[in-house]
């Protein structure tokens, strides 16, 4: 597996469940019912989405956790989604991705009771949770790699 995708599993779980337990009794007899809103990438995007899946479905198995998942088409979709797992009965709502703040904005003032987390992006709310990715160190790393290996001096970067 990935690096990327290892460590994006561990912050998903570790995540999900921190945003969930920050604050609420330690008491809790039913599943934990997570909704997930993903990105308009889709489930196989290789990136953020594709290990919150990975991420969501290993908690599943390992944790006795109900995930549903629901995927943007464009970017309007993303409140509705949003606000239609808060009115259900779900214990936290994901939403994945950087493009998902605003309406996470806008949706998690209108449900002050329920838990939301926010992946790769910071929203700075009370009842919500950023997981947030520190890419520059996994960068640095491999630019050290890089120059090391090099028997020129020289390296390049293509972003």
């Amino acid at each position: 597996m990935n690096s990327w995708v290892s460590r994006g599993v561990r912050i998903f779980q570790m995540g999900a469940l921190l945003a969930f337990v920050g604050g609420v009794s330690t008491v809790h007899s039913a599943p934990l019912r997570v909704g997930v809103v993903l990105d308009k990438g889709g489930k196989d995007d290789k990136s953020f989405n594709a290990a919150a899946v990975l991420g969501a479905n290993q908690a599943k198995d390992k944790l006795s956790v109900q995930v549903k998942f629901v995927e943007a088409s464009d970017d309007n979709a993303y409140e509705p989604m949003i606000r239609a797992f808060a009115q259900k009965d779900f214990d936290l709502v994901i939403a994945v991705g950087i493009s998902q703040a605003d309406a996470l904005k806008k949706v998690a003032p209108q449900f002050p009771l329920k838990k939301f987390a926010i992946v790769d992006s910071e929203v700075q709310l009370p009842n919500v949770r950023s997981l947030m990715f520190e890419e520059h160190e996994g960068s640095f790393l491999v630019g050290v790699i890089a120059a090391m290996a090099s028997k020129s001096g020289k390296i390049g970067f293509i972003g």
